[in-house]
């Protein structure tokens, strides 16, 4: 089917007539949680906060998991069973499984010395292949975890969804998605472009024409042609900007007046006017150095435009590892070691905070990437 990029809901509904869908989607997902694995939060804290809640129509909180295949065969940080045993809880317990290379290469070189930048493609389409094609061999393996050479025991017709490290696609990704029956990439950047200002998101699309968020993104940032080119029924579901709250909402949503001069004194490409970051958790807390109330502020305000607008769903682009207190042990380097300003603690009770607020609204479903595009096919599900 092919689903034009759209800023109103489907069907011709209203956006007072439809379900604000949201979605908590993991990158990498290497540090467990578990007793004895050294370290607590992590996937485990994530699963557990999941089962301390329920939609209001009774239904369990899930999200999506996208997994690097490489963390239950060659992870330095955690032993491998580990890992299995929560990848293993994650899936019973109804949350979606999807791939995140076996890997996770890069997809792009960036000259920063050329005036603008440039990107390059360094993945082939062979490259990509063999990432998918190691990713399935690891996780259709008997799922045992006190055997080494084991997996998951998934079947490769379930996996549906794909998210690009380090959201670094290009069109060779996309064609090797078509090649796998794949459903739906999950890296697509949308929101950036001038007109755009959270309430008036487009909602969620087939790349049959390529991707408006992709064409702004090239042509704006880096003054190239854009990275992907037609690929019919294969669904973006973006990765949507955050928005900083600007000086007379910050108070509201509980920290100080003057985020977005604080955040442009530390990064210089931050624009004041239009409060926009990559809608990432590890831009908040890594590149922009957030504290608990600024980081919950931007998520929280950002998910009230979508709700008070055209009720676009929210995707919210996390990574469970940073909600482990090994996290701040094993993977800070550089000026992230002096800079940061939220402990691992901390960084979770943001992620508690956020989703009893988007709880808090009436007419919200929490639930995997898959199923969103099952209700954005159903106008009977869309509708309230």
């Amino acid at each position: 089917m092919n689903r034009t990029p759209s800023t109103n809901p489907p069907f011709g509904l209203k956006p007072n007539e439809v379900r604000q869908l949201a979605s908590f989607t993991f990158d990498d997902n290497a540090y467990s949680g578990l007793p004895g694995s050294g370290g607590e939060g992590g996937i485990k804290f994530i699963l557990d906060l999941f089962n301390e809640n329920k939609n209001h129509d009774g239904s369990p909180i899930v999200g999506t998991f996208f997994l690097k295949a490489d963390n239950i065969t060659d992870n330095d940080t955690e032993e491998n069973s580990y890992v299995k045993e929560i990848w293993h809880r994650a899936q019973v317990e109804g949350n979606e499984i999807a791939m995140h290379t076996y890997s996770h290469p890069h997809g792009l070189e960036f000259d920063w010395d050329a005036d603008p930048v440039t990107r390059t493609p360094i993945m082939d389409l062979n490259d990509w292949m063999a990432e998918h094609e190691k990713w399935y061999k690891t996780m259709e393996k008997p799922y045992a975890p006190e055997k080494e050479d084991s997996g998951l025991g998934i079947k490769k017709e379930d996996i549906v969804g794909f998210r690009t490290p380090f959201l670094e696609y290009n069109d060779n990704l996309f064609t090797s998605l078509d090649k796998l029956g794949i459903l739906y990439e999950a890296a697509v950047e949308e929101g950036w472009q001038e007109d755009k200002n959270g309430k008036n998101e487009f909602w969620p699309y087939t790349m049959d024409n390529g991707s408006p968020g992709e064409t702004f993104v090239s042509e704006a940032f880096y003054s190239q042609k854009p990275m992907i080119s037609s690929h019919p029924g294969l669904w973006a579901l973006p990765m949507y900007v955050f928005t900083t709250p600007p000086d007379e909402m910050c108070e509201k949503y509980g920290t100080r007046p003057g985020l977005r001069a604080r955040l442009a004194a530390d990064n210089p490409d931050f624009d004041v006017n239009t409060g926009k970051i990559t809608g990432m958790d590890w831009n908040l807390w890594f590149e922009y150095f957030m504290d608990e109330d600024d980081a919950f502020a931007t998520m929280a305000y950002t998910f009230d435009l979508h709700y008070e607008g055209n009720r676009c769903p929210f995707y919210v682009g996390m990574h469970t590892d940073i909600y482990c207190d090994k996290y701040d042990k094993n993977d800070l380097e550089g000026e992230e070691i002096t800079k940061i300003k939220a402990n691992a603690a901390q960084r979770r009770n943001m992620v508690r905070r956020m989703l009893a607020h988007i709880l808090s609204k009436k007419d919200v479903q929490v639930l995997t990437a898959k199923d969103t595009i099952r209700y954005l096919n159903d106008p009977e599900l869309l509708k309230i």
